[in-house]
């Protein structure tokens, strides 16, 4: 039987991009985790830029443009501290990220932004979200487990 890693490994090993990563990367999610909504974030900090690379909820939640990157909560702990961002409830997501409406629609309370480094230089998150609560200390620590390396590994990929 093949595991959803032994799958995720083998669709990483044939990407010739990180879009194609993010796709494996994202299917290996739904095996593993199975969040209602997981997307991945790209940075250019130098730039100040964010960017939603993938999601898998094209329709609902899609891809999206260039947008500012703030000095908020979100940065210090995130991009300055390099720890996982958790939120489990929609209140206090709404403090950080202005599609809140949108997430709560979705059927979202709680998210976890993992931070994504590469070569020492903030990159990006992987961030999933579920109803509120969800991310409890035991799930937060499987979910960087299962995903903290396979993450960094689809980033190494050209865009």
């Amino acid at each position: 039987m093949t595991t959803p890693l032994a799958t995720f490994t083998t669709a990483l090993e044939t990407a010739r991009t990180r879009a194609e990563a993010f796709d494996a990367l994202g299917a290996y999610v739904a095996a593993e985790i199975g969040v209602k909504l997981f997307t991945v974030s790209t940075m250019k900090l130098e730039e100040k830029i964010a960017r939603r690379a993938w999601t898998n909820m094209p329709d609902a939640y899609p891809v999206s443009g260039d947008k500012a990157v703030e000095r908020d909560a979100f940065y210090e702990e995130v991009i300055d501290q390099g720890r996982c961002f958790i939120r489990n409830t929609i209140e206090e997501i709404a403090l950080v990220f202005g599609d809140h409406e949108l997430i709560k629609s979705l059927g979202c309370g709680s998210v976890l932004n993992i931070p994504v480094r590469i070569k020492g230089q903030f990159t990006g998150t992987l961030n999933l979200l579920d109803a509120d609560h969800y991310f409890d200390p035991a799930t937060v620590a499987r979910c960087v487990a299962l995903l903290h390396v396979p993450g960094i590994a689809c980033f190494l990929l050209p865009e």
